[in-house]
């Protein structure tokens, strides 16, 4: 399954234009990420302030960077050898600044547990659905790790509209739309992570994060991309595109 994969990367570079430029030479290269960043600029939406929640090693805030014009990134990541990676990327781009926090609903130190497939780190333990999914996937370590929320960091920040919000923190996404209901009146478009099974221990799932997101002032747009379990193709998880309600 894992070389059927890689030869799926290969040919999608060769079959998006300037995917294979952006694999030689930006700092950090995700191909999931580039193509929903670029998909995202030819719809139009081109936001000047990209906040970045759970950037992991930077693949979104890289790809942000380098194909939303002029634009300033702020991005969080509490897991310590992801934020040096994302450090180093981050100062490579030059409009990227970093924080080594994690996002939530209250400022505090939690537990993250930390999994041997890093991106499914999370402050929520691993659920049975994820297990069942991924089984390979193993919590390895916990670490206690500072949370602040949306609303403390940016009380004070200029954001410069259109602005776009970035979340995933695997799912953590409701605890970090409760920290940040005031920064949401200055958000344009929501881009979140979301769950159709419930992948951790106590996470909200697409209908409830919709309708979190609606008593926000935000509709539910489209799906930009998703996953799928290899055994079943069920999708399980997608990435979806929320955009301010017009009054």
């Amino acid at each position: 399954m894992q070389l059927i994969r890689k030869i799926h990367t290969i040919f999608s570079l060769l079959e998006h234009f300037g995917s294979l430029k952006a694999f030689i030479t930006w700092p950090k290269f995700s191909l999931t990420s580039y193509l929903m960043v670029s998909g995202l600029a030819k719809q139009g939406i081109l936001p000047k302030t990209v906040l970045d929640v759970g950037a992991n090693v930077g693949q979104f805030a890289v790809a942000s960077a380098k194909i939303f014009p002029h634009v300033q990134i702020y991005s969080f990541e509490p897991l310590p050898e992801c934020y040096k990676k994302l450090q180093k990327n981050a100062v490579d781009s030059g409009n990227i600044k970093v924080y080594p926090l994690a996002l939530g609903d209250c400022e505090n130190e939690l537990n993250f547990h930390v999994n041997s497939y890093n991106l499914s780190s999370s402050i929520l333990p691993l659920g049975k659905s994820h297990l069942e999914a991924f089984p390979k996937v193993k919590e390895t370590d916990t670490i206690l790790v500072k949370v602040t929320t949306l609303d403390r960091v940016f009380t004070d920040i200029e954001l410069h509209s259109p602005v776009l919000l970035k979340l995933d923190v695997q799912g953590y996404e409701a605890n970090v739309i409760r920290g940040g209901v005031d920064t949401l009146r200055r958000i344009d478009y929501v881009v979140i992570e979301v769950s159709f099974k419930q992948m951790y221990e106590g996470e909200l799932l697409f209908n409830d994060i919709t309708q979190m997101m609606k008593e926000h002032g935000f509709q539910f747009n489209r799906p930009l991309c998703w996953l799928s379990m290899d055994r079943t193709d069920e999708i399980i998880q997608m990435d979806a595109l929320y955009t301010r309600e017009l009054k």
